[in-house]
């Protein structure tokens, strides 16, 4: 025979020391699967890049991705994964952009340093050649001849992307997993005592 004895005082004791290292392991838990999430966006941006035509510069997009803990408080975590470049929403869900400050849009023709516009560059530097969209600007070169170095537009119609979508999809079901994990390691580091 087997007995089996449970008193309640002693198991009520427990819960509550349960419940008060609950908060912090749901924190953990929920950062953890932030982290998850941010990594696989990571991952599906430059599998993106990979498969197209785009410059390796697009990596600038996949490193902004960050994870951070936004509340922790009463038995409930929120952790989110973000990017804080202006351009992340409107390359995952497509759009068109058109200028706020000038006339046109300049889009590189050839490989310039990064963050070098129209704008940086001497007086005179650059000639203006109209076209129907808009226009190209072009260096002159030693011979004579010019090299196109921007068009301008009016605007452009970026495609969805649809990166965050397809990462989450990913992540999602080791998210439990992790949440799992933080929890038996707040347990198992003594949060209940």
């Amino acid at each position: 025979m087997i007995r089996v004895e449970a008193k309640i005082g002693e198991i009520n004791a427990l819960l509550a020391r349960v419940s008060g290292a609950t908060p912090a392991a749901l924190a953990v838990g929920a950062l953890r699967g932030a982290q998850h999430v941010a990594g696989e966006i990571r991952s599906t941006l430059f599998d993106v890049v990979r498969g197209s035509s785009q410059s390796p510069l697009t990596g600038r997009l996949a490193r902004s991705w960050r994870e951070r803990l936004v509340v922790a408080e009463d038995q409930q975590a929120t952790a989110e994964a973000y990017s804080d470049l202006a351009y992340a929403r409107i390359q995952d869900e497509g759009g068109t952009i058109t200028p706020r400050v000038r006339k046109y849009l300049a889009i590189p023709l050839v490989r310039l340093p990064v963050g070098k516009w129209p704008r940086d560059w001497p007086a005179g530097a650059l000639s203006f050649v109209p076209t129907r969209r808009g226009g190209v600007l072009v260096r002159r070169a030693k011979r004579g001849r010019g090299e196109a170095v921007y068009a301008l537009v009016r605007s452009v119609r970026i495609p969805a992307k649809r990166y965050v979508e397809t990462a989450v999809r990913k992540a999602e079901p080791e998210i439990p997993a992790i949440m799992d994990a933080a929890i038996q390691g707040e347990l198992a580091r003594g949060g209940v005592r």
